[in-house]
């Protein structure tokens, strides 16, 4: 597939112009009338940006006022600091009406009683209904069969492959991981720097989300059973494990692959034409072509089961100190029930499908929808010690990968560890 070279920002990806302004202005007030006037909220996001001059920021403050008749006063938190200073917050009675949770850590803070189950409220309301969300995408919000809040967006990854490289072996596009399997060893040239696959294997999320995940889903294989009392690791992901370990012992990735810790150098290594594939998001098709990265395209490779992504993004919740959680409601009510306001408010895919169908229109973007439609999900069930499990297996694979230790003893291991972590939150 032939990618554009055209750039894009934030406010031109929506069809048609002013979007936030004509959804204010064109959104009934049934809202306004069963609130008291001039409500506040607080609500915080992790960023950089000031809440007073981003332009969409304050934009959003105004349609939602417009409309509601809330105010919402916005509070932006350097990502490092925000799961420390949020949890403090809530810890002490401090914490916002309304919060921005990573749904990686939605276990985490639903487990300690900081956020309200939104599922009636989600029930009664004329505006959302769970359908109009991606089913992969709405279990983000659900924790031990509770709704928790309403998810914002999310990302999909499939496979970037390299034009040229593929054509001067004579391979197809590879449609399967058998497919890409076998064409590994004819794209690799190990003498001359050249691999068939980069990957970063020394950061948890990249390796979870960007490596071994994206095998495990399309494969149908789970890390955590049903009701998160053991791990399956062992019983169901450690061929994919093996997978991996056979890539480096074969050679078709490069030696330092396993220990990078850095997304960019996988960037770095398909722009310079130094590996011919890598998993990747959508996300990463501008910094590829800011990279003078040669033609590439990108495809959904089908697993044992099916196509399949996994995928992670940021949910909005109603936390335990909230003064009036039916008003909170209202401004949520309202922005994820007005696909223009929720298309603007991520650079990701929005969460629910009338917003989604705003953004990333250019064909490109197509096989990152698609998989979202089929198969798209976190690869390890949301549980309060996501985190620390993910750290778990990026320390375990890394040293099956090594030869430090064989797959299946790393795999053992990793459901040890795994279930002691979830003993901690019992």
């Amino acid at each position: 597939m032939k990618i554009s070279t055209r750039r894009f920002d934030r406010r031109t990806m929506l069809k048609g112009t002013g979007a936030l302004g004509i959804a204010a202005g064109s959104f009934p007030n049934i809202i306004r009338g069963g609130l008291a006037q001039s409500s506040t909220l607080t609500l915080w996001g992790a960023g950089d940006s000031d809440p007073a001059t981003d332009e969409t920021q304050v934009a959003y403050v105004a349609a939602v006022e417009e409309a509601t008749g809330i105010k919402l006063e916005l509070r932006n938190i350097p990502f490092a600091q925000f799961d420390t200073v949020s949890q403090s917050a809530l810890a002490a009675g401090e914490g916002p009406d309304l919060l921005m949770v990573n749904s990686v850590t939605v276990g985490a803070f639903a487990e300690r009683g900081y956020l309200q189950p939104t599922g009636d409220l989600l029930a009664a309301s004329t505006l959302v209904k769970q359908e109009d969300f991606f089913e992969g995408i709405f279990t983000h919000v659900v924790y031990k069969d509770q709704i928790y809040g309403l998810p914002v967006d999310t990302g999909t990854r499939a496979l970037y492959y390299n034009i040229a490289m593929l054509d001067e072996k004579g391979i197809a596009v590879p449609q399967t991981f058998e497919d890409l399997t076998a064409a590994l060893p004819e794209l690799t040239d190990a003498s001359n720097g050249i691999y068939g696959l980069t990957f970063s294997g020394g950061e948890r999320w990249l390796w979870l989300y960007e490596a071994l995940g994206m095998l495990a889903i399309p494969n149908g294989h789970q890390f955590l059973n049903d009701d998160l009392t053991a791990g399956t690791v062992a019983e169901q992901v450690q061929p994919d494990i093996q997978w991996w370990a056979d890539a480096q012992s074969n050679g078709w990735v490069a030696e330092e692959n396993i220990s990078s810790t850095d997304g960019n150098d996988r960037i770095t290594q398909f722009s310079q034409a130094r590996a011919a594939t890598a998993f990747l998001g959508h996300w990463a098709r501008e910094p590829l072509i800011e990279n003078s990265a040669p033609e590439f395209g990108v495809v959904n490779l089908k697993g044992s089961e099916n196509i399949g992504s996994t995928t992670g993004g940021w949910t909005m919740m109603i936390t335990k100190d909230a003064s009036d959680p039916e008003t909170a409601w209202a401004a949520m009510d309202y922005t994820f029930g007005t696909p223009e306001v929720l298309a603007t408010l991520t650079g990701l895919m929005p969460a629910t499908k009338a917003a989604n169908a705003l953004v990333l229109t250019d064909e490109f973007y197509a096989p990152f929808k698609e998989v979202l439609e089929v198969n798209a999900r976190h690869p390890i069930r949301l549980n309060a010690a996501l985190p620390e499990m993910a750290e778990i297996l990026r320390s375990e694979c890394q040293a099956a990968i090594l030869g430090a230790k064989s797959v299946a003893d790393a795999a053992t291991e990793i459901d040890t560890q795994f279930a002691d972590a979830l003993k901690s939150f019992a």
